[in-house]
């Protein structure tokens, strides 16, 4: 019920020859269902709450028993069915739409800006964006016996704050993309850290469009190997995974074109990239 509630709001009653639509209860009114703004209106007009809108159209103009109020009532496309169309210029349903409309686009997460980016894989940000739902083993819904960390086997419990980045795996793969990279991350803390982050690397800036796109793989490939080695037996070492980490997201930036510039020198300096003239 709520999600046909918010639904709604994406929607237009077109009103045709009102065959279709109910006179007090559907929404075709700009404000919302008729019976909602005069809840005495059928005893007023003697036509029942479960009259046609029809009733109440004579060819190409409105017929009311009363004549208030019909400045905020759609016209009439005579001739034609009614329709239920998206609210948008063609009226036809889109998926980007109807996304934004059942998203909280109003009040944005504080690291939203994390997930922006030339350089960022979709998929890697989607683990971004729903870290802290992952099923790690501390949650209840598990119920596994072994909660144990099984990147670091340290008698740690697997959760979000141990494997980003407290585990001693992640920390190796964070030590080695600093070096190779110059990538940061000053806190031992996921929450704090992801803060930091946010304010730290927004905007357009090519080195903080990198460092967005390098943090949300990292997350990405530390949850795969998790899932790797419990499920499927496989291990690959910290090195081995900075490595492909590194080289994933130096492949989505050579990817891209990107006009000679200062700031495009220094990000392809950092990433080994050969720079061409």
């Amino acid at each position: 019920m709520k999600l046909r509630c918010q639904l709604i709001k994406g929607l237009k009653f077109r009103v045709g020859n009102g065959d279709s639509f109910k006179l007090w209860l559907d929404p075709w009114l700009v404000d919302g269902p008729l019976i909602n703004k005069y809840p005495r209106g059928p005893l007023i007009t003697g036509l029942s709450v479960d009259s046609w809108l029809n009733v109440v159209i004579d060819r190409d103009n409105w017929n009311w028993p009363s004549q208030a109020h019909t400045d905020k009532i759609s016209p009439i496309h005579n001739g034609s069915n009614d329709q239920v169309v998206w609210k948008n210029s063609s009226g036809m349903f889109s998926t980007t739409e109807a996304y934004l409309l059942f998203s909280s686009i109003t009040d944005p997460v504080p690291w939203a800006s994390l997930l922006r980016g030339p350089f960022t894989t979709p998929r890697h940000k989607f683990i971004l964006a729903i870290l802290g739902r992952l099923s790690t083993l501390d949650k209840p819904w598990c119920n596994s016996s072994n909660q144990r960390c099984i990147l670091c086997d340290q008698n740690h419990v697997e959760s979000h704050q141990h494997l980003f980045f407290k585990c001693t795996y992640a920390k190796t793969c964070l030590q080695i993309l600093k070096v190779k990279v110059k990538f940061t991350w000053p806190h031992s803390d996921w929450s704090t850290g992801i803060t930091w982050a946010s304010k730290k690397w927004r905007g357009s800036h090519f080195l903080n469009a990198a460092a967005r796109a390098l943090l949300a793989s990292l997350v990405y490939f530390i949850w795969m190997e998790r899932n790797g080695r419990r499920f499927q037996g496989k291990a690959t070492s910290a090195e081995g995974l900075s490595k492909l980490i590194i080289e994933h997201v130096r492949l989505r930036i050579i990817s891209e074109e990107i006009r000679p510039s200062i700031q495009a020198f220094n990000l392809y300096r950092i990433w080994h990239i050969a720079w061409f003239v």
